[in-house]
């Protein structure tokens, strides 16, 4: 039987649609996430960044902080540390994501620190 000019249409349609879908899925799976949890390649500090935007951090000197953190332009991030009863501080930094390494340029101080991801 020979489909009509309209259900050729249809699928041809439903084929594009399926099709773009499958290449977006694709392309935002392929870019990693800062979501986990980081390690300092030089040393103990770590980094746990939540999927809601709560990140919490240990230094290389045991100092626990934590707060919020949100993602800013291409390559931009941007910490709230919350200290309780003082001010919070706002940390504007770049980073560069890779799958299994996160390099995070601070604005302030030029301090450049690597982390790994940790399984």
């Amino acid at each position: 039987m020979k489909p009509t000019r309209r259900f050729s249409f249809f699928s041809g349609r439903m084929l594009m649609i399926v099709v773009v879908a499958a290449v977006l899925v694709s392309g935002c799976a392929l870019r990693p996430t800062v979501t986990g949890k980081w390690q300092d390649v030089k040393g103990p500090a770590t980094v746990h960044f939540e999927a809601d935007g709560v990140f919490h951090a240990v230094d290389n000197e045991g100092m626990a902080v934590s707060g919020t953190y949100r993602l800013t332009g291409a390559d931009g991030i941007q910490f709230e540390v919350d200290y309780g009863e003082a001010q919070n501080e706002i940390i504007q930094a770049r980073m560069i994501l890779e799958e299994d390494r996160m390099v995070l340029i601070f604005s302030e101080g030029d301090e450049v620190e690597t982390y790994r991801r940790l399984p």
